[in-house]
C-alpha cells in the first residue's frame, strides 16, 4: 500500500510536469509568430505620418526652387555689371538687359508664389501670416529693384536704388527659409519625423512586447502578482525612446574614422527597479518632452533669426562673384562703354579758336533741314476725297455689329451736319510774310479756331471731384444705366450714346453679355479721344481697391472684372504713351499688389509690364535685324530687275511691307486723326514712309535708263509684278508702284500704246470717282491676309473726328459723345482685322539686297530734270503702235 501511495504521487507529478512544460512550449513556439505579427504592423507608418512626409518634402523642394531662382538672378546681375559703375558697368543693349532681368525676376516670382499657396488653416497662425506679410515686402523691394534698373535705360534722371541687390535677395532668402521652418514645425509639432525615427520607435514597441512577455511566465511560476506586471507596464510607458540606430555606411578601410561612442543604454531588468530610480530618471525627461511640445511659434521665430546665415550653405552665392557661371546665356555686345572725352572748358578756348568755332557769334548756325510730312505725302493719292461710299464700306464690312445703318454714316444725324471737308493734307508752312489780304485772311482763320474751341471747352462734361469718386463705385447695374443716355426704340445705332467717362469707364467692366464685350473693345479703341490712359489706369486702380475691401454682396465678382479691365488697358498700351510718370504709376501699382499678398494678379500685370517695356525697346532702339540694309553697309547686289521673276518680286514686296504693316498700333492711328502729329505715331510714320521710298524708287529705276526700249521693258515688268499684287491683296504695294507710274514725270513721256491700255486698265482700280467705290468694293471682297492702302482709313477718321462733336448736352448735362467713337470703332476694328492673319512668306536675301531697303531713288526735282531731258517742254508726242 505504501509503495502505491508513493508511485501515485510521482505520477501525478509528472504528468502535471509534463502538462506544464507543453504549456510553456506551446507559449514559446506561438512568440516569434506574435511577434512577427506585431513587427509588421508596428513598422507600417500611419496614413498622418506619410502625409506629413509629403507635405515637408513639398516645402523642401518649393524652398530650394527659390534659392535656385534667387542665384541665377544673382548670377545675371553680376554677369551684366548692373551695380558697376564707370569703366567696368558694360555697354549692353537696353531690351538685352531688362528683357533679361525681367525675364529672372518673374522666375523668383514664380517661385515664390508656388510656395505661399499654403493651406487655409495655417494662415489662421500669427507667426505664419507675419512671416508671409515680410515675405511679400522683401518680394515686391526686388521685382521694384528691377523695375527701377529698366526704367533708368530710358530716363536718365531717374534715381539708383538705395538697396543693393544684395540686401534685396538676402531679405528674400530670410523670410523664405524662416516661412519654411514656421510651417514645418505647425505640420509636424516639434522636429521633422525620419524615417530612422519611426524605426527606433518601433524598436521600443518590440522591446515593450519581449518584456511582458518576459515576465509573464514567471509570474505564472513563482506566483507574482498582476499589480507588479501592471506597475512594471506603467514603468514602460514612462520610459524615454531609445535613440535611432546608427546607419552603417560601406566606406574603405583605410578611409574609416573611429566610430562614435553609442548613447549610454538603461538596462531594462525582469527583476522590477524601485520606484524611487524610475521617478529620478524618468520624470524630468517627461516634463522636458511636456515643455517642448507646449513651445510657443514666436520662440521659433527668435531662435530662426538668431542664426548665424553665413554659416548656412545657401547663403554663399551672396558673398561670390557668379559672372562666370554656366547657366547664364550668352550676352551680346558685351564690350566695355568707351570713357567719355575730356571736358574742356570755355574759359581755357582762345581767341582764334572762337573765331574758328562754326558756333561763334561772327557766324549764324546752319538752318535745320526741313521735316518731310510722310504721312501727308502718302495720302496725296486720295487727294479728291468725299464721304459718299465710306459708310457703305464700312457697313458691309462690320457684319457682326448690329443695326449699323445710319450710324455708319461719317456724320450723324445727331451731331450737327458739316459740309465735306478737303483733304487733311496741311499746306508748307511760308517763309515770307504775305500780303494784306493774307494776314486779314490768317486773323478770321484764327478767330474760328477760338470760337470752336470756345464752344467745345463749354460743352466738356463738368462735374466736381466728389461725383466722380461716386460714379467709380457704382456696382448696381440699374443706377449705372441711369446715368447713361441710351437710343430709344426707333433710333439705330449703338445701345450707349453719351455718359460721364467714369460711367463709361465702369460700364465697360462690366461684362455680362455679348453686346457689353462690344462695348469695351469700342472703349478701349478710342478711350484716348477724351480721357489720358494714366487717369485710366488711377480710377481703375481706385475701383478695385475699394471693392477689395468692402466686403459686400457682387463686390469681389466687380473687383474682379475691374482688375480684369485695368490688365486689357495695360496690354494695349502703345509704346508712345509710356511716358515716365506712367511707368512709375504701373510700378508703384505691381508693389502694391505684392505687398497685399496678391501675388497671382501682381505677377498678371507685372507680365504685360514687361510686355510693353519691350515694345518701347524695340521702337526706340531696334535691333540691326530690322534696320535697312543700307544703314549695315551692305552694298546692293548687282543686277537689274529683269533679273527676277515677278512673282518672285511681288512676294518679297509683300513680305516686307506686312513687316511694318503688323507692327502699326491702333491707338497711334486713332492719335494721328485727331493731332496729325508723326512723332506720336512712329509706326506709321515708317510704314508710310516705305511707301513712299518704293515709289520714288520705281520711278528712278525706269527714268534713269537712257533707250526707250529698256524704259518700256521696266514698265512692262512693274505691270507685271501688280498683277501678282493684287492676287496677294497687297494694295498698299500695287497702288505704291501705280502711282509711280501714273506720276507726271513718266506720264508725259511716250510709250507704246498697248502699253498705256494695260496701265489704265490697272489704275481703274483706284479711281477717285465716288470716293474710291471701285477700290473699296474690292477691299470688301477679299479675305485676309491682306495688307490695304491706309490713306482712305486715315480720311475716313480724320472726317469723322472733324465731322462731330466730343461732347453732347444731354438732359443731365454735357457728356461724351459716344456715337462718335463708336463710328471710330468701326473704321479701326476694319484696320485690325487685316492685322490678325499673317503671311507664309520666306524671305529671299538675294531680292531684298536688291531693293537695299529702297533707299536709292531720286528727289522729286532730279524726277522732273531728267523727263525734261528725255522729252523737252512742247516736244510733240510720239506714241508708238
Amino acid at each position: 500500500m505504501s509503495s502505491r501511495s508513493d508511485s501515485r504521487p510521482a505520477s501525478q507529478f509528472v504528468n502535471l510536469t509534463s502538462k506544464l512544460m507543453g504549456r510553456l512550449h506551446t507559449q514559446w513556439i506561438k512568440r516569434p509568430e506574435h511577434i512577427k505579427h506585431i513587427s509588421s504592423e508596428s513598422i507600417k507608418p500611419s496614413e498622418d505620418d506619410l502625409q506629413q512626409n509629403q507635405s515637408v518634402g513639398m516645402l523642401a523642394g518649393q524652398q530650394q526652387a527659390v534659392i535656385s531662382s534667387l542665384q541665377y538672378f544673382k548670377a545675371l546681375v553680376d554677369k551684366l555689371g548692373v551695380e558697376k559703375s564707370g569703366g567696368d558697368k558694360r555697354c549692353l543693349d537696353h531690351s538685352v538687359v531688362g528683357g533679361l532681368l525681367g525675364g529672372a525676376s518673374s522666375r523668383v516670382l514664380e517661385a515664390v508664389q508656388v510656395l505661399a499657396q499654403l493651406d487655409p488653416h495655417l494662415h489662421d497662425n500669427k507667426s505664419i501670416s507675419g512671416c508671409l506679410t515680410r515675405l511679400n515686402h522683401s518680394l515686391a523691394k526686388l521685382i521694384q529693384w528691377v523695375d527701377q534698373v529698366m526704367l533708368q535705360s530710358f530716363y536718365c534722371n531717374n534715381k539708383d536704388s538705395t538697396e543693393s541687390v544684395t540686401t534685396v535677395i538676402r531679405a528674400v532668402l530670410d523670410s523664405v527659409k524662416e516661412l519654411v521652418k514656421l510651417v514645418t514645425v505647425r505640420l509636424e509639432g516639434s522636429a521633422p519625423i525620419s524615417p530612422v525615427q519611426s524605426e527606433s520607435k518601433w524598436l521600443d514597441d518590440k522591446d515593450k512586447s519581449d518584456l511582458k512577455l518576459t515576465c509573464k511566465n514567471p509570474a505564472e511560476h513563482d506566483g507574482i502578482s498582476k499589480m507588479k506586471i501592471r506597475k512594471e507596464e506603467e514603468h514602460l510607458a514612462l520610459a524615454p525612446p531609445k535613440p535611432p540606430m546608427p546607419v552603417l555606411h560601406a566606406v574603405a578601410p583605410e578611409l574609416q574614422s573611429p566610430p562614435a561612442l553609442p548613447p549610454k543604454k538603461r538596462q531594462t531588468s525582469t527583476v522590477p527597479c524601485p520606484s524611487p530610480c524610475r521617478v529620478a530618471v524618468v520624470a524630468p525627461m517627461r516634463r522636458e518632452t511636456d515643455a517642448a511640445l507646449e513651445q510657443d511659434d514666436s520662440c521659433l521665430k527668435r531662435l530662426s533669426s538668431s542664426a548665424n546665415s553665413d554659416d548656412d550653405p545657401d547663403y554663399e552665392f551672396l558673398h561670390t562673384d557668379l559672372s562666370l557661371s554656366e547657366q547664364l546665356p550668352n550676352l551680346p555686345l558685351a564690350t566695355l562703354c568707351p570713357a567719355l572725352p575730356e571736358k574742356r572748358h570755355q574759359s581755357s578756348t582762345g581767341p582764334e579758336e572762337l573765331e574758328s568755332s562754326p558756333l561763334s557769334s561772327t557766324k549764324t548756325p546752319p538752318p535745320l533741314p526741313e521735316k518731310k510730312h510722310h504721312i501727308h505725302q502718302y495720302l496725296q493719292l486720295c487727294l479728291p476725297y468725299n464721304d459718299d461710299s465710306a459708310a457703305m464700306f464700312y457697313q458691309r464690312h462690320n457684319s457682326r455689329q448690329p443695326d449699323m445703318d445710319t450710324t455708319q454714316q461719317l456724320c450723324n444725324d445727331s451731331t450737327p451736319q458739316v459740309q465735306p471737308l478737303p483733304a487733311p493734307a496741311l499746306p508748307p508752312k511760308k517763309k515770307q510774310q504775305g500780303d494784306s489780304s493774307d494776314t486779314e485772311s490768317d486773323d478770321i482763320r484764327s478767330r474760328h479756331i477760338k470760337e470752336s474751341v470756345m464752344q467745345e471747352i463749354e460743352l466738356r462734361p463738368q462735374s466736381s471731384e466728389g461725383e466722380q469718386v461716386e460714379e467709380m463705385l457704382l456696382t448696381d447695374q440699374e443706377k449705372i444705366c441711369c446715368r447713361i443716355t441710351m437710343k430709344t426704340e426707333d433710333e439705330d445705332g449703338p445701345e450707349v450714346k453719351a455718359a460721364s467717362p467714369e460711367i463709361l469707364l465702369v460700364y465697360a467692366s462690366e461684362l455680362s453679355s455679348s453686346e457689353d464685350e462690344l462695348f469695351c473693345e469700342a472703349f478701349l479703341c478710342t478711350y484716348r479721344s477724351f480721357i489720358s490712359p494714366d487717369k485710366v489706369i488711377r480710377k481703375l486702380q481706385h475701383r478695385y481697391n475699394h471693392l477689395w475691401q468692402e466686403e459686400e454682396p457682387g463686390n469681389g465678382e466687380a473687383a474682379k472684372n475691374t482688375f480684369h479691365l485695368l490688365v486689357r488697358v495695360v496690354d494695349e498700351l502703345s509704346p508712345v504713351e509710356l511716358e515716365p510718370d506712367l511707368l512709375l504709376l504701373l510700378v508703384d501699382l505691381v508693389f502694391s499688389l505684392l505687398t497685399d499678398g496678391k501675388l497671382d494678379l501682381a505677377h498678371l500685370l507685372h507680365s504685360k509690364f514687361l510686355s510693353i517695356i519691350d515694345k518701347r525697346w524695340k521702337l526706340t532702339g531696334s535691333p540691326r535685324s530690322f534696320c535697312p540694309l543700307a544703314s549695315k553697309g551692305v552694298a546692293a547686289r548687282p543686277g537689274t530687275l529683269l533679273d527676277y521673276r515677278s512673282q518672285d518680286l511681288a512676294e518679297q514686296l509683300t513680305l516686307l511691307d506686312s513687316q511694318l504693316f503688323f507692327r502699326i498700333e491702333l491707338p497711334e492711328v486713332l492719335l494721328w486723326s485727331k493731332e496729325q502729329n508723326e512723332e506720336k505715331s512712329p509706326n506709321l510714320t515708317k510704314f508710310t514712309q516705305h511707301f513712299n521710298n518704293v515709289s520714288f524708287w520705281v520711278r528712278s529705276v525706269i527714268i534713269l535708263q537712257e533707250k526707250a526700249q529698256d524704259r518700256e521693258k521696266l514698265l512692262l515688268k512693274f505691270l507685271k509684278i501688280m498683277k501678282h499684287l493684287r492676287k496677294l491683296n497687297n494694295f498698299n504695294s500695287y497702288l505704291a508702284i501705280l502711282s509711280a507710274l501714273d506720276s507726271a514725270p513718266l506720264r508725259r513721256l511716250d510709250w507704246q500704246k498697248n502699253t498705256t491700255e494695260s496701265l489704265e486698265e490697272l489704275s481703274s482700280l483706284i479711281d477717285s470717282s465716288s470716293s474710291f467705290r471701285v477700290y473699296r468694293a474690292a477691299l470688301a471682297e477679299v479675305e485676309p491676309p491682306c495688307i490695304p492702302y491706309l490713306g482712305l482709313i486715315l480720311q475716313d477718321l480724320t472726317f469723322v473726328h472733324l465731322g462731330n462733336p466730343d461732347n453732347v448736352m444731354t438732359s443731365q448735362g454735357s457728356k461724351v459723345n459716344f456715337c462718335k467713337r463708336w463710328q471710330q470703332f468701326n473704321i479701326l476694328d476694319t484696320l485690325r482685322s487685316y492685322q490678325q492673319v499673317a503671311y507664309s512668306l520666306q524671305p529671299d536675301n538675294d531680292i531684298i539686297s536688291f531693293f537695299n531697303d529702297f533707299n536709292d531713288h531720286l528727289a522729286e526735282e532730279a524726277l522732273w530734270e531728267l523727263s525734261l531731258r528725255i522729252r523737252p517742254r512742247n516736244a510733240p508726242r510720239t506714241n508708238q503702235r
